[in-house]
């Protein structure tokens, strides 16, 4: 498979990694990956939706946005979510865009998105729910696994500013969606990894999936799929989202 070319957006003072599949007059699919991950991580997921949707890749990850000038990168899930959601108007795609999509941190931005741009259904792949894991256990879970990629970029990145990745953890580890109760009409696939290290309790869980109210479906992939099963199970996850969407 060739090397997937990405460039970058300026978005209110944040250069944005932007990657577009090449015309095809298929269905329109925006995807935003998990906390600190990047295209690199998904090329083999982004290859496999290519076959059935026009895929464009907004690389906003809590992480990645680079300021320039005075203005500072996102400093909370919310400002996340507002920077995504002008991304997308600036890409030009709002009007044609058909779906929304993201992995774990960017599930959540699909889900807060879906009350601001107009899309036909929402896909979030082990989105952000509270969680009994401290901020302190997923910030060394999320830098033991940039380690093992050799992503050290995206370290850099944690490192510069260690306040905003605490303040950005926390809001991870405890985030919720008790504030869209009733917003959210489209149906929505949430699809869970079987030994997703994130998952949270039971009760915690269904009070979450209740908020999001009754078009929500969950799906859990089977086998040994823990929190980043999109990277690891592409082609059953792909599989998983073109049978909901289609």
């Amino acid at each position: 498979m060739e090397t997937m070319n990405q460039r970058h957006m300026l978005v209110s003072g944040n250069a944005i990694p932007l990657y577009q599949s090449s015309e095809n007059g298929k269905p329109r699919v925006a995807f935003f990956p998990g906390f600190g991950l990047s295209l690199r991580h998904f090329e083999r997921f982004v290859a496999e939706l290519e076959n059935q949707y026009h895929v464009t890749f907004f690389g906003i990850n809590g992480l990645s946005g680079k300021s320039v000038g005075f203005a500072h990168p996102p400093r909370s899930v919310n400002e996340n979510v507002e920077l995504a959601y002008q991304a997308i108007q600036q890409s030009g795609i709002e009007t044609e865009l058909d779906y929304l999509a993201g992995h774990s941190f960017g599930g959540a931005l699909a889900i807060r998105l879906a009350t601001q741009q107009s899309v036909d259904k929402i896909v979030a792949l082990a989105p952000l729910l509270p969680t009994s894991r401290s901020s302190y256990s997923l910030i060394l879970q999320g830098l033991r696994r940039l380690l093992q990629d050799g992503d050290f970029g995206y370290i850099k990145n944690a490192l510069a500013e260690p306040s905003l990745l605490s303040k950005l953890t926390r809001e991870v580890s405890e985030h919720s969606y008790e504030d869209l109760r009733g917003r959210i009409q489209q149906p929505c696939l949430i699809v869970e990894g079987e030994k997703d290290f994130f998952f949270p309790n039971p009760l915690t869980r269904m009070s979450e999936l209740y908020a999001l109210g009754s078009n929500v479906q969950v799906l859990t992939l089977s086998g040994n799929t823990d929190h980043v099963f999109p990277i690891t199970h592409t082609k059953d996850t792909a599989r998983a989202i073109e049978s909901f969407l289609t």
